[in-house]
């Protein structure tokens, strides 16, 4: 996915020491205009060189007075439009690559302007230099093909609510070459620890964001099909995610999968300090009796060695089971004490539209919508089999960029979506529509199938059926803009009983 906006990070609990917003910090990123111009290989056209600035903005309507604004370009916007409005709202220089929009600034003498070939590879590079000023900082790396925020976010709860660290982690799932280097440069002195976490749609990305991140210890979660259109087979997948250990040194570690299809590529990689989780008993970390208990989540023993920790989670899934075993492993790496690590994921309330579920006059809507491929989808029909004993409903729309295997990953997904066996299935797009087509192939009613054009028409055909007790997962691409039935969804409504 790809941002255009800075956004500051909330505090999640009171109990957890999760950074401030940026922006707003005593010890905000501070450097000199010549510093700046030196890190982007660019040119300072005005200002005293050795004029601090504190604080770095790249949306307007967010300025930081004092800071410096950086005009980024994308498909539908251009910051150096706005140039004169970061002025106006107090920014003490600006970074172009426009002579023309510098040119409109040459009357305003006191605010500075750097030009640079780039505003998107200056981020990167702004954020690179400072990066490495923050090297006492423990800087935490994740990647996968699925589960990247939820590990994050479970790792930032074991830092926080069970070892007190002070917590910097990346702001929901600002994982591309605007929303890594804003989390670096939000950082200040005073975290004990920042989360990044990295995705990639296209070769070269995860090696690029790595060598602005240069994480102490980086995890890799998983590889799988995802983003085929640019990447064409998994493998390549696994290969551009490997990346996140380019620039490990001596003393850092590698977290593996050690139950991945890749985990002997990977490893092949490494000749440093390497940690595993997964099932396989020689895993460092691993988790033993995993059972789901409704209502509360996921249950299991956190096995490290000889020593077995109980575990509660409150979200359910053995895929969560699985991020969970990503998080410890990579605290254990940083050697935060297990009774930490217990208490971190215990405190852990799940991560917002990752497989969240919750009620709506007696309705369990679980929205799971944020992004889908294969193996998450494969994961959250799996996840189903906790709610046993109710109706379940899918509201199931495309899984995007997945190349020429579109077609047979949606043939499959019905297949499974047939095994299932949901009291209803509702598809949104040509692709879900296809994997409506293979359930009842393999078994579904076809009375039980509903395609719909649009998520609004999917809401408005399911609630008419929904009844107290009933379960309905939400789950497609992100583009497939499925959060607009969940919002439908929890918007009040007159229960319809069945048959009426």
């Amino acid at each position: 996915m790809r941002h255009k906006r800075f956004i500051s990070i909330a505090s999640l609990g009171s109990g957890c020491r999760y950074n401030f917003r940026p922006g707003r910090d005593s010890s905000m990123f501070t450097d000199s205009l010549n510093a700046i111009a030196t890190a982007t290989r660019g040119v300072l056209l005005q200002g005293n060189g050795t004029q601090p600035v504190r604080g770095v903005f790249t949306d307007t309507r967010q300025p930081i007075p004092g800071g410096i604004f950086v005009a980024l370009k994308g498909e539908r916007y251009d910051g150096h439009d706005f140039i004169e409005v970061a002025r106006s709202g107090g920014a003490a220089a600006v970074l172009v690559s426009r002579m023309d929009a510098a040119e409109l600034l040459d009357s305003a003498k006191d605010i500075g302007i750097v030009l640079v070939p780039d505003t998107r590879q200056a981020f990167l590079d702004m954020a690179r230099a400072y990066r490495l000023k923050l090297d006492h900082v423990r800087w935490f790396g994740v990647t996968g093909s699925a589960g990247k925020t939820s590990v994050k976010e479970m790792l930032a709860s074991i830092l926080s609510c069970g070892a007190g660290w002070k917590v910097h982690r990346a702001e929901k799932s600002y994982n591309n070459d605007i929303g890594l280097p804003a989390t670096v440069l939000a950082a200040d002195v005073t975290h004990r620890a920042v989360i990044l976490e990295l995705g990639t749609n296209h070769p070269g990305e995860i090696a690029r964001l790595t060598n602005v991140a240069r994480p102490h210890i980086a995890i890799l979660n998983n590889a799988g099909p995802s983003h085929l259109e640019a990447f064409s087979t998994v493998a390549n997948v696994a290969e551009e995610k490997a990346h996140i250990f380019d620039h490990l040194g001596a003393g850092d570690a590698a977290i593996l999968n050690a139950d991945d299809l890749h985990f002997d590529y990977w490893r092949s990689r490494l000749t440093g300090r390497v940690l595993t989780f997964g099932s396989r008993r020689e895993a460092d970390v691993r988790a033993e009796a995993i059972e789901e208990r409704p209502g509360k989540g996921a249950h299991f023993y956190l096995c490290i060695g000889t020593r077995a920790e109980e575990i509660q989670l409150r979200v359910p899934g053995r895929h969560n089971v699985n991020n969970a075993l990503a998080a410890a492993a990579a605290a254990l790496a940083a050697y935060v004490p297990v009774e930490a690590i217990r208490e971190g994921l215990c405190a852990y309330q799940g991560t917002e539209r990752r497989f969240q579920v919750t009620e709506h006059e007696g309705v369990l809507v679980v929205d799971d919508a944020y992004n889908a491929s294969p193996l998450s989808f494969r994961a959250a029909l799996e996840t189903l089999q906790e709610f046993a004993g109710r109706r379940i409903f899918v509201i199931a729309g495309d899984m995007l960029e997945l190349g020429e295997r579109a077609e047979s990953f949606h043939l499959e997904l019905g297949r499974q979506l047939a095994a299932a066996a949901p009291h209803a299935l509702l598809t949104v797009g040509p692709l879900a529509g296809l994997a409506g087509c293979s359930a009842v192939q393999a078994g579904l009613p076809p009375t039980a199938w509903m395609p719909c054009a649009t998520p609004e028409e999917a809401a408005a055909r399911i609630r008419p059926q929904l009844q107290s007790g009933d379960v309905v997962l939400v789950k497609g691409s992100h583009g497939m803009k499925l959060d607009r039935c969940v919002k439908r969804l929890a918007e009040r409504r007159t229960l319809a009983l069945a048959g009426s």
